[in-house]
């Protein structure tokens, strides 16, 4: 059992031969002949500095670009600020954006795109470094989403029945910049999504005047649900509301939870 013992003792502290060793690579810090090896592969760059060379580029951008030491530089202007960056080849962008997203401990798209700033330029260089940040596993895992949220609505419950309840708005204004205020009224029904329009003003008595031509048609409705703008929101329009019948429900204005 010679092997079970051999195997039951621990490694001798500081041993060198069962120590692993890892070499970790800064992409940020590469040679320049490795940085002109991969611009001389890429066609895009490597038929800029030819241009460059022969002084075929054009006069408008010629002056944003130069060749030093056989490597590509690109002018570029930035918080005020003008430098020059080495141009990054098309092979290489994904793997640089990973790389300085993960060195400055996964940090959003902003924080990200400045240190790249400081390195090197490509094309498109926003859209790519935002679309990168916004792929990254471990920020998707372990960060809560950012801006607007998706939230749940408060929809009113509303019966299979034909004109039971209608959504009332005005729109407009349809004089553009005339001083005339005209409206249109819109009236929905909130089960079959039939529409009557009407031209109108923007006060409680054209309101009262629209549903009134409404209820000819097709008879009072049991609720009436709208906005609480001036011509909804008032005494007037409430009193019609109570005295034929009809519940009105105000929401408030803009608001799409309501």
């Amino acid at each position: 059992m010679a092997h079970a013992d051999f195997l039951s003792r621990n490694s001798p502290v500081g041993s060198q031969d069962l120590q692993s060793k890892t070499k970790l690579i800064n992409f940020t810090e590469l040679q320049r002949g490795w940085l002109s090896v991969e611009q001389q592969r890429d066609s895009e760059i490597s038929n800029i500095i030819s241009k460059i060379q022969s002084n075929e580029l054009p006069p408008e951008i010629s002056h944003t670009y130069d060749v030093r030491q056989g490597i590509l530089y690109r002018k570029i202007e930035r918080a005020k600020s003008t430098k020059w960056l080495p141009v990054l080849p098309h092979s290489l962008i994904w793997s640089l954006i990973s790389h300085v997203h993960a060195e400055i401990k996964h940090l959003g798209y902003g924080k990200t795109l400045d240190k790249m700033y400081e390195l090197n330029w490509f094309q498109n260089m926003s859209r790519n470094v935002k679309k990168s940040v916004d792929s990254c596993v471990i920020c998707k895992s372990s960060k809560d989403p950012s801006g607007a949220q998706q939230v749940r609505l408060h929809p009113i419950p509303k019966p299979a029945v034909p004109w039971h309840t209608l959504h009332l708005d005005l729109t407009g204004k349809l004089s553009g910049k005339s001083d005339r205020k005209e409206y249109c009224s819109v009236i929905v029904d909130a089960f079959t999504k039939f529409v009557v329009l009407k031209h109108t003003t923007l006060n409680c008595a054209s309101a009262i005047n629209a549903i009134k031509d409404s209820i000819h048609l097709f008879g009072a409705s049991e609720r009436i649900i709208a906005n609480r703008g001036r011509s909804y929101d008032n005494h007037d329009f409430t009193q019609f509301c109570e005295s034929n019948n009809m519940e009105l429900h105000l929401i408030a204005t803009g608001s799409s939870r309501s």
